[in-house]
């Protein structure tokens, strides 16, 4: 039994799962840590702790994020508004892609900001000097195509995953009133 899925709504809904995955993905990178404060760090440790993210590659992170949002906004706006995908990208690329290149070093300041509040200054020091070593400089080169991965992974698995729950359920959500048809 296969499930179609006519409704555009739910496609959409996949493609935001999609661009959940970047945001995962460039989470996965920060350190989940609350923080009351930004302005208590010190113009030091805020220098420090922006060092620390350029050096695991935050700006290609940034760059490997940008085109998956790209990606899903093409797909979006090309399905939205029954153009091709092709029209849409140069559409995108012309109008919405500079603007979100604008806002790229919110991103990673924002980035440096957690650093700076999850580590003390030795911390951050030691973190910096683990990059500056062949295996800290391996790991930084990789981490753009390894969240890539991630990224496609992830998409690939929400895909999968709906849909084999949605068949699985289709009955116990029939029973509710929800039809996957």
């Amino acid at each position: 039994m296969s499930i179609r899925y006519p409704m555009k709504s739910f496609r959409f809904f996949l493609q935001k799962e999609a661009l959940a995955c970047l945001i995962a993905a460039l989470l996965a990178v920060a350190p989940d840590v609350a923080h009351a404060d930004d302005a208590a760090l010190s113009a030091d440790q805020m220098a420090l702790a922006t060092q620390v993210v350029q050096a695991f590659g935050i700006q290609q992170v940034a760059d490997a994020a940008m085109d998956g949002l790209r990606m899903v906004l093409v797909q979006s706006l090309a399905a939205r508004n029954n153009q091709p995908q092709d029209k849409v990208s140069g559409i995108v690329d012309a109008v919405l892609v500079p603007d979100l290149r604008a806002l790229e070093p919110q991103f990673v300041s924002t980035v440096a900001v957690s650093y700076g509040h999850a580590f003390t200054t030795d911390e951050l020091q030691q973190i910096l000097a683990f990059y500056q070593t062949p295996a800290g400089a391996k790991l930084a080169a990789l981490i753009p195509s390894l969240t890539r991965q991630m990224v496609v992974a992830g998409h690939a698995w929400i895909q999968q995953a709906a849909t084999q729950v949605l068949q699985a359920d289709a009955a116990k959500l029939s029973a509710q009133g929800l039809s996957t048809q």
